[in-house]
Order: structure tokens, then sequence, then C-alpha cells
């Protein structure tokens, strides 16, 4: 996936901010009085931009680039076992849910199960608000996976 910062129009920010609210495209069309094929293309195009897979992966970047506010921090005291939080940061990366058991060495029914856990735990409506929440009481908040050419961005 593409990581450089990129110009987002006022109506894709608008778009990602009501999808982090865990709104569904119909919910935001009748909020901002357009139809739900024009949110879906509004998004479609915010990810594309970037390269993201996923929703949840365009909100994570979203948030990393300040291209929204983060949200108010939360002190909920969630807890989280190593294999949740593993598998939400990798979820808000964009990967599947079977990529995501391929690379915590384990079942793809165990991701799922840890990813369903934490979204009732976080009381999210689905994944993209499960990214936000996991932003406010920042999980998510670590650095990007360090690799050659994230590395080598950094020590330009």
């Amino acid at each position: 996936m593409k990581r450089q910062t990129v110009d987002f129009t006022p109506r894709e920010i608008e778009a990602m901010a009501l999808l982090a609210e865990g709104r569904s495209a119909t919910e935001i069309a009748e909020a901002v009085g357009r139809s739900a094929e024009t949110i879906r293309s509004r998004t479609e195009r915010a990810r594309h931009k970037i390269g993201a897979p996923t929703i949840a992966c365009l909100l994570d970047y979203a948030y990393r680039k300040g291209v929204l506010p983060l949200p108010e921090p939360e002190q909920q005291g969630f807890k989280t076992s190593p294999a949740e939080l593993a598998a939400l940061r990798l979820a808000a990366q964009g990967r599947s849910n079977t990529q995501i058991a391929t690379e915590l060495l384990t079942s793809r029914q165990n991701v799922v199960a840890d990813l369903r856990k934490l979204r009732d735990r976080f009381g999210a409506r689905n994944l993209p608000h499960m990214v936000s929440r996991a932003w406010a009481l920042r999980l998510l908040q670590e650095p990007e996976t360090t690799t050659a050419s994230a590395q080598k961005e950094k020590d330009q």
C-alpha cells in the first residue's frame, strides 16, 4: 500500500469522518443529501488514492497522516489480549481475516472471534468504526511497521 500524504477532497474527508462514526453509506447519504452510490464512489476514490484495500485501512491512514483529527482520547481501561491487539492492528492495515490468521499462526476462526470480541467490547458497529474506537483508546498509535523502504523515507 502506498503511504505518502495524499490530497483528499473535502467531500471524501466528510465521508471518511462519518464512516469513522460507524455510519453506513446509506446513513451518510441521508445525512448529507446525496445518494448512497455517491458516498460509495467517494469512498472508493479515496481508497484508490492510497491503495487501501479496505475502509478500515483508509481510516487508519487518515488518522496516521492527520487527514482526520484524532478522536478524543478515552480511558475506558479496556483489556486486550496480545492476540486481539495484533489482529486489530493487522485488520487496520487492510489484511483479510485469512491473511491475519496466516501471519499470526492461528486459525481464521480465532481471528474472527478475537475481532468480534473487540468490536463488542468497543461498542463498534463495524470494522471501520472499530478502528476509529481503537484510535480513541490510543491502541493504534504505535509507529508503522518499519520496512526497508519506510526506513529509507525516515532517513531522508
